[in-house]
């Protein structure tokens, strides 16, 4: 995930996302958020200091917004579908028509908070991971056969997800002939074409079926995990990709990550168990993460010392030795064939990052030898 998003495109993609949120008009998602939160017992997270003023006022003003949005926008789908305009099959009853897709939008949001769940749950050890049988028996699921089963549920989600929202579309899609027939709520032309572009399905099905979701599994995963609904879902997604009519998506994935070099985040952070001894800091010593920027290059233009690269190149050596070697020791530990394999893997990402990291003291000291006889010559 780290070397896909490091590149300044996935800067811009969040600058838009952030000023489609900053306008307020998917701030529904957090109240539902805070609700749910609620009458679960829990308690809302953030790393954001508690609002006040004009930042409270301007916050539940948004929701107050989104609110109003959500609920015309519920309003004239319904009216819209309840008067046959819109793409809906013909002969299925209305009721019906918008059951199956309120029905439909809760498996989407289901899939969609499953993802964000076990991203979040995937990056933490066993010991974090709860006490729930069936969150513990989804996990187990997920990461076992070397944590395939992690990027196959994402094919098999993504087939789902696709296939509801054709039908909710068919549902929520409006279809007026302006001009010839009544507009919806009797509104002025241009809102209808508005409404026929389909916003307001869109609108509703966004929060209602995937913001909200994702929202509440992100705070809190482990508890969204417990639900037996997501164990069957799970299964669900894995049989889905087990048929191989999306296995072409591996094969694309691999000419992707063999084009752009991109390897595990292990390899920059280290693993759970390596993060939670280390307090969750920083890696300091997890080598270029700059965005399209060179170190040494970008340090020797700018006319640094250097000084500190052979001492940072030795202790980050002298780490990734350590870890391999305790690697090694929990191999001969192990008791289960699947644990041995994670530790196997996690064994084979340090002695890349190892040779990864020899590599890069030689570019490196071959670059500087370079720079010196650059300065010396006439």
């Amino acid at each position: 995930m780290l070397d896909y998003i490091n590149n300044h495109f996935m800067t811009f993609t969040y600058a838009v996302a952030a000023g489609i949120e900053a306008t307020g008009v998917m701030h529904t998602s957090y109240l539902i958020h805070m609700i749910v939160a609620a009458c679960a017992g829990k308690k809302v997270e953030s790393n954001e200091p508690p609002k006040t003023g004009f930042t409270f006022a301007f916050f539940w003003g948004r929701i107050l917004f989104s609110l109003a949005v959500l609920i015309f926008g519920v309003a004239v789908t319904i009216e819209a579908l309840y008067k046959g305009k819109t793409s809906a099959w013909d002969g299925l009853p209305e009721t019906v028509s918008l059951v199956l897709a309120f029905l439909l939008m809760c498996c989407v949001g289901l899939l969609e908070g499953m993802q964000i769940a076990f991203f979040a749950v995937a990056k933490l050890p066993k010991s974090e991971r709860g006490s729930s049988q069936i969150a513990l028996k989804t996990c187990h699921c997920l990461f076992k056969n070397g944590g395939k089963n992690l990027p196959g549920f994402m094919c098999g989600r993504q087939m789902t997800v696709t296939l509801c929202f054709f039908i909710i579309a068919r549902v929520t899609t409006i279809n007026v002939d302006i001009g010839n027939e009544p507009n919806i709520f009797g509104v002025r032309d241009w809102v209808q074409e508005m409404f026929n572009f389909g916003f307001m399905g869109a609108l509703v099905t966004t929060i209602l079926g995937s913001i909200t979701w994702q929202l509440v599994a992100g705070q809190f995963p482990i508890a969204f995990l417990s639900n037996p609904i997501v164990y069957i879902f799970l299964q669900a997604a894995l049989f889905l990709e087990a048929t191989g009519i999306c296995a072409a998506a591996w094969f694309f994935a691999l000419i992707q990550k063999k084009i752009a070099g991109f390897q595990y985040d292990e390899v920059y952070i280290g693993t759970a168990e390596d993060r939670a001894a280390k307090g969750h800091a920083d890696d300091l010593n997890a080598g270029n993460l700059d965005m399209g920027t060179n170190v040494l290059e970008a340090t020797v233009n700018m006319g640094l010392t250097t000084g500190w690269m052979e001492g940072d190149y030795t202790t980050r050596r002298n780490t990734i030795l350590k870890a391999i070697a305790d690697l090694r020791e929990q191999i001969k530990l192990s008791v289960t064939e699947d644990e041995k394999a994670v530790f196997e893997q996690s064994l084979k990402l340090e002695i890349e990052k190892l040779e990864r990291t020899n590599k890069e003291q030689e570019t490196s000291v071959r670059k500087l030898g370079d720079l010196d006889l650059d300065v010396e010559s006439p």
